[in-house]
């Protein structure tokens, strides 16, 4: 079962899920399960009685002003859930998504699964408050956490800033308003993401708790150079302070060596991803 299919990393989840026909794919929408209500999460549960339950339902922006929202979404909402697979008697695996934005901020230092977290906003408040309801849960069920770091592909939501950088190639715009150029993020193709939690679902051994990144980084700077050189264009660049927030995390890379050994990498690079962004092409 598959919560939040119909957002970004959700949609190409279930992508590989129905071409994976040793998987019995069930969307939890078609179940009327909501993550406010309780008794939708039970009713949903005892109707499909999965083997693997994975959440990806959130609310994804650390701009988002509703904090209300953010908690009882993407923490209370997990421990709706948990409780939900308590009483239902799952057995199963709870592959639940976490942000590696969990880390706060850092500088110049490649983030491990084992690092103290020190979140500065309340998105990673809320997901940090679901690892915590996670790890304080005793059933008879086992639960993996990812930390992705920054996914981006198509399907991602314009109010994002990659996206929102790439429409204004696409459309040549002849100005383009961003905050700082500096920020440097592990980029990482949603393609590659959807990879490792297809991995998660399917495999017998699995970690239970993993990055999702590629170890390397690129600057704001970098992506506009990359995708000028894609489009044959260069728009006028004008720096507005009002884009850049005081909590903006100034770095963030991921160190991949508990996903290698766990015989996954995510490993397209950012021209590739950006070229594929940039035409559209809905193919893969």
């Amino acid at each position: 079962m598959i919560l939040g299919s119909s957002g970004f990393t959700g949609r190409h989840v279930r992508t590989l899920c129905e071409r994976d026909e040793t998987l019995e794919f069930v969307d939890s929408r078609s179940l009327g399960l909501d993550l406010m209500s309780a008794d939708s999460i039970l009713s949903a549960l005892s109707a499909c009685r999965p083997d693997v339950v994975i959440n990806l339902a959130a609310i994804s922006s650390p701009a988002e002003k509703d904090y209300r929202s953010l908690y009882e979404i993407n923490a209370f909402g997990v421990q709706r859930l948990v409780d939900a697979l308590k009483a239902t008697g799952f057995a199963g695996r709870l592959i639940q998504a976490s942000t590696a934005n969990v880390y706060g901020s850092r500088t110049e230092w490649v983030s491990r699964e084992s690092d103290p977290v020190d979140p500065v906003n309340h998105y990673a408040c809320s997901k940090w408050l679901a690892e915590r309801v996670c790890g304080m849960a005793e059933g008879g069920f086992s639960i993996v956490l990812t930390r992705p770091f920054s996914c981006i592909g198509l399907g991602q939501a314009e109010h994002f800033l990659l996206p929102k950088i790439v429409r204004h190639f696409r459309e040549r715009a002849p100005r383009l308003e961003l905050g700082a150029l500096d920020i440097r993020r592990d980029f990482v193709d949603i393609r590659d993401a959807a990879a490792v939690y297809h991995a998660l679902i399917t495999r017998s051994a699995v970690p239970d708790l993993v990055h999702i990144c590629r170890n390397q980084t690129a600057s704001i700077q970098e992506i506009l150079d990359t995708l000028a050189e894609i489009a044959g264009f260069r728009p006028e660049i004008a720096i507005n302070p009002a884009f850049s927030r005081p909590n903006d995390l100034r770095f963030q890379q991921g160190d991949d060596t508990r996903l290698r050994r766990f015989g996954m990498s995510c490993t397209r690079t950012l021209h590739n991803t950006l070229a594929w962004m940039y035409a559209g092409d809905r193919s893969e």
